[in-house]
């Protein structure tokens, strides 16, 4: 997936990504193909719209491999992180799109 992660879990086994609308469909075939070692996660945040866009062009990728995990409703903020070592608080803005987290089917 390239590029830094939103978020990383304090064990640095998880970690989100949230690709530009121009990279969501090389994010997805990334994490489609990826192959996690021991208990780490891979996961993307990003609008329904795209998703569903490309599960309808890509539904082998989709019911093979990937799986929304989480669905945040329109009008909800998306999350609050606590950052290490300091603990600031990282907040995403509220939007008015439904987002989604894709990860790999386990």
């Amino acid at each position: 997936l390239g590029r830094n992660p939103l978020v990383v879990s304090h064990n640095g086994l998880r970690r989100l990504w949230c690709p530009h609308s121009r990279d969501v469909e090389a994010a997805l075939t990334a994490l489609a193909s990826w192959t996690p070692q021991a208990d780490a996660q891979a996961l993307l945040l990003l609008p329904a719209t795209e998703v569903n866009t490309r599960q309808a062009a890509q539904a082998g990728i989709f019911s093979e491999a990937l799986e929304v995990v989480y669905r945040f409703k329109q009008n909800t903020d998306l999350f609050a992180v606590a950052q290490p070592p300091s603990f600031v608080c990282e907040k995403l803005p509220r939007t008015a799109e439904e987002y989604l987290v894709v990860g790999k089917k386990k």
